[in-house]
């Protein structure tokens, strides 16, 4: 989970980066990335991931300049 999370962050910092070298505000960048993580069998495990990885993404989000409304993760 771990692994994951911390994947989908960087991957998701890349994508941020390549949309604002394109001229995009950090906001609009944001508002374009989804993402995709896995869930399985273990309920508590799940959640406590989504949330860290919600949680993460926002502190991204603002430390590069962004809005609240765009530090929302769209999962």
């Amino acid at each position: 989970a771990v692994q994951e999370v911390s994947y989908a962050w960087a991957e998701g910092l890349r994508i941020l980066r390549e949309f604002c070298a394109e001229g995009a505000s950090v906001d609009q960048a944001a508002a374009r990335i989804r993402f995709t993580l896995a869930a399985g069998g273990e309920f508590f495990v799940i959640m406590a991931k989504l949330r860290a990885a919600r949680f993460g993404w926002a502190r991204i989000i603002t430390a590069s300049g962004g809005s609240k409304e765009a530090a929302k993760m769209i999962i």
